[in-house]
């Protein structure tokens, strides 16, 4: 299950999301190790249950989401900051029992040219499923489970990409 959602919040919220996240995160720059055993190049910020409830993030959800993804904990939270020169393997979020794994692309503005753009995989032969393009207030959700990955913005993107990520047990 993989379900694209375009213009979830209201325009303030999606400036205040962006801002808060822009101005208050502790990034963090350093090479991480995934499950694939291999060091990718990450340019992060971990976000603690405090974070998310001073964004109120997922408070303003609309109730539709509430009702279809119904989930118990939230696992882990941060923030996903794309760059040209980033280096992002395929992994999947599925940790201790997670269930779904929620996207939300932050920028105000994004355009095509610029990349940065999710793909999902085949968890058999990480051959690329499904392709999605970053559009500011777009949401994906989608089973943890899936193996996934960041495509590198290209040199011509004025900005760093920036998304939040959370993690939903079920």
């Amino acid at each position: 299950m993989i379900d694209i959602h375009d213009n979830v919040f209201e325009f303030a919220d999606c400036h205040k999301f962006f801002n808060y996240v822009v101005e208050q995160s502790n990034f963090k720059i350093g090479l991480t190790d995934s499950k694939a055993r291999v060091q990718e190049k990450v340019f992060y910020a971990n976000y603690t249950p405090n974070h998310l409830n001073d964004l109120k993030f997922l408070e303003l959800l609309p109730i539709e989401f509430k009702y279809k993804y119904a989930y118990t904990t939230v696992e882990r939270t941060f923030i996903n900051v794309v760059t040209p020169n980033g280096v992002y393997y395929p992994h999947d979020d599925s940790g201790t029992e997670a269930k779904y794994s929620l996207l939300y692309y932050l920028n105000m503005d994004w355009k095509l040219e610029w990349g940065a753009d999710t793909l999902f995989l085949d968890p058999k032969t990480n051959e690329i499923t499904k392709t999605v393009q970053c559009k500011p207030n777009r949401l994906i959700m989608f089973d943890a489970k899936i193996p996934h990955m960041i495509r590198p913005s290209t040199i011509i993107a004025p900005q760093y990409r920036y998304s939040i990520s959370i993690t939903l047990r079920g």
